[in-house]
C-alpha cells in the first residue's frame, strides 16, 4: 500500500527556469546507450531517462538532471543559457 503525503500547496515553492524564469515545464527524455557487454544482452540497449525542460525555451535546469549525469550534460545546459 502506498502512503499518501499530506502536502499543502502553500508549503511549496515555485521552480523557475534558470534561463528565462518560466515556471512551466515539460517532460523530455535523455537516452543513454548501455553496452551489450554490461547488460549481457545480444545488442546494446537504450536507457530512457526522464527530465524536465522549460516549456518556453527548452532549457534543462541542472537540478533536473540525475546527479551522476550533470557533468556529462553541463555543455548542453550551458549552451542553452
Amino acid at each position: 500500500m502506498q502512503q499518501q503525503m499530506n502536502l499543502r500547496l502553500e508549503d511549496t515553492t515555485p521552480i523557475e527556469c534558470d534561463k528565462c524564469k518560466g515556471q512551466l515545464f515539460k517532460e523530455v527524455t535523455l537516452i543513454r546507450k548501455a553496452s551489450r557487454f554490461v547488460t549481457n544482452m545480444p545488442q546494446d540497449s537504450m536507457v530512457p531517462i526522464p527530465v524536465f525542460a522549460c516549456h518556453k525555451c527548452n532549457h534543462v535546469n541542472d537540478e533536473f538532471l540525475p546527479p551522476m549525469l550533470r557533468s556529462d550534460y553541463v555543455e548542453i545546459v550551458e549552451e542553452t543559457k
